[in-house]
């Protein structure tokens, strides 16, 4: 399953996998839509955040998961959100997944 966070206040229809936008926050910012919350709710395995910067609707969605794991870039204040966290000298999407693969694997 995938769960994307687009920061633009209306959703262009044009979304090839389930995406929420900003009109699907609180004035917290956390995610309201009922889509969310079931895939919050959903007994996976392993959930992975893939973004490198701050993102606090995928933040939460990470902590509030019922995932057995959950695998995100390491930020020092964000230990609550991931039980491992990936660290890596750049905040590139692509090194994040390439270390966190590798990772993956010794632990497989």
């Amino acid at each position: 399953s995938l769960m994307a966070f687009k920061g633009v206040k209306v959703l262009s229809g044009m979304e090839q996998f389930p995406c929420i936008c900003t009109k699907d926050l609180s004035l917290n910012l956390t995610p309201k839509n009922k889509d969310v919350l079931q895939f919050i709710n959903q007994k996976f395995d392993l959930l992975i955040s893939l973004h490198t910067q701050e993102c606090l609707p995928l933040e939460y969605i990470s902590t509030a998961s019922s995932a057995l794991f959950r695998i995100g870039y390491y930020q020092e204040n964000k230990t609550d959100a991931y039980d491992f966290m990936v660290y890596g000298k750049s905040k590139s999407l692509r090194a994040f997944i390439l270390q966190m693969e590798s990772y993956m694997k010794k632990i497989n």
